[in-house]
């Protein structure tokens, strides 16, 4: 079990106390299977498992219990069934969302040079039917784009659901090996995590511990301007026959492109790329 820091609130979080074990056995003689069964759903059994669990927990500071495995052992002299629980103390103060600009520092582009050239906001239900949104990509120039949900919950239960991703499309691809080109590609929500970058798992969501935030790269064209048509799907089962549905959830987020300045040693050296020994005199 997983807990994020900090919710719902910084003064009372959710905290994990611990494990409980409980192990039950029972004496069975004859109908062992229709006797086994009876007896670990025996209504007092379970009211006296209840009340020694929740003392337990409560002796602990736990305020719930999760059920997290369940083994019997089936051929032991007397069956035994052994239970494993979190102990958790779960706070009853309400969330405390982050507001979008909040979110989107967070992702510190500003530091690696990038800055804001288009915003919209979408609901996620609407993704799967949404229009096209047109970007235009410059030569020499890198572009990202980020999400960040808007305060309130987000509906994404694991399960029924798939990851969000983007696609983009322009008029004129330009494919050259080994060097950064701009084609029909596509792109994942990543976040940054103390300088690192780690895959967003946007479909492992349970409000609080999934990122509310997250960029990924759109493309850096060395060779010619032109606009890229961007527009949202899922990667899910794509190597699948019949491929999951894009289902992306509910809830509000704000979608933003930014834009950089590619490195002018970097720009010359993939702009000539053909002519790689010669790339300080390509124009």
């Amino acid at each position: 079990m997983t807990v994020a820091p900090g919710y719902p609130s910084e003064e009372r979080p959710h905290r994990v106390l611990g494990k409980i074990v409980l192990k039950e056995r029972i004496d069975v003689s004859t109908s062992y299977e229709e006797k086994l069964t009876a007896a670990w759903n025996n209504e007092a059994l379970r009211a006296r498992r209840e009340k020694l669990l929740a003392a337990e927990a409560a002796r602990h500071g736990a305020n719930a219990l999760y059920l997290i495995s369940s083994s019997t052992d089936r051929f032991a002299r007397m069956p035994e069934r052994t239970r494993v629980y979190y102990a958790v103390s779960l706070s009853a103060d309400p969330p405390k969302y982050p507001d979008v600009e909040t979110l989107l520092g967070r992702l510190s582009l500003a530091k690696d040079g990038y800055h804001e050239v288009k915003r919209f906001t979408a609901k996620l239900k609407e993704l799967p039917d949404r229009a096209p949104e047109t970007i235009q990509l410059k030569r020499g120039h890198c572009y990202m784009m980020a999400i960040a949900f808007h305060p309130g919950p987000v509906e994404r239960q694991h399960g029924k659901v798939t990851s969000i991703n983007f696609t983009y499309k322009v008029p004129n691809p330009e494919i050259f090996p080994g060097v950064p080109h701009i084609n029909a590609g596509a792109g994942s929500f990543r976040e940054r995590r103390d300088g690192d970058t780690s895959v967003l798992r946007s479909q492992h969501i349970l409000d609080g511990l999934w990122s509310r935030t997250g960029a990924g790269e759109i493309a850096c064209p060395v060779y010619r301007a032109q606009p890229a048509e961007l527009s949202f799907t899922t990667f899910d089962g794509r190597a699948l026959k019949n491929p999951p549905k894009f289902e992306p959830g509910r809830g509000t987020a704000d979608f933003v492109v930014y834009e950089r300045k590619l490195p002018a040693e970097y720009f010359t050296k993939t702009a000539c790329a053909r002519c790689i020994d010669v790339a300080r005199q390509c124009s």
